[in-house]
């Protein structure tokens, strides 16, 4: 059976209609969703800050939106009488700076895996939004 010229017509359209999209958005939503989901793999919370590697680069984001940044020091804890503090010790230029760990609300650390994740996630998105659009555009000119 050959193709006739509504069919011809609809697949082009859906091509176009494909190549319109991701050339004038549906990357940017691809971009966007991909940053997000590497911006989020880099991020520590406090009870996993035993995971950082010393002599990485952070910076502690704080409960008050300031930030330090060093290289990771590790943890320091001290007692006094019978309470104890822990705190976050960041190495800036020779000296180590001291943040109250109760302050801190995480530390970001390089997520040095090749970006892949985020890649594949934007990929994703994108090929979702493409589908999207080729399924109703095809549907609707196959009506």
């Amino acid at each position: 059976m050959r193709a006739g010229p509504k069919s011809r017509t609809a697949v082009v359209a859906v091509a176009a209609a494909a190549l319109a999209l991701a050339a004038t958005g549906c990357t940017v939503l691809g971009l966007a969703g991909g940053i997000g989901y590497d911006a989020q793999h880099g991020r520590v919370a406090p009870a996993r800050f035993g995971r950082i590697a010393n002599d990485t680069r952070a910076t502690a984001w704080l409960r008050d939106g300031s930030f330090v940044r060093g290289r990771w020091a590790g943890l320091d804890s001290t007692r006094s009488g019978e309470s104890s503090h822990v705190a976050v010790l960041l190495r800036r230029g020779g000296e180590l700076t001291r943040v109250p760990r109760d302050s801190v609300r995480f530390v970001m650390t390089p997520y040095a895996r090749g970006k892949v994740a985020g890649l594949l996630v934007g990929a994703g998105i994108d090929a979702l939004a493409l589908w999207w659009l080729a399924s109703a555009s095809t549907a609707e000119l196959l009506r």
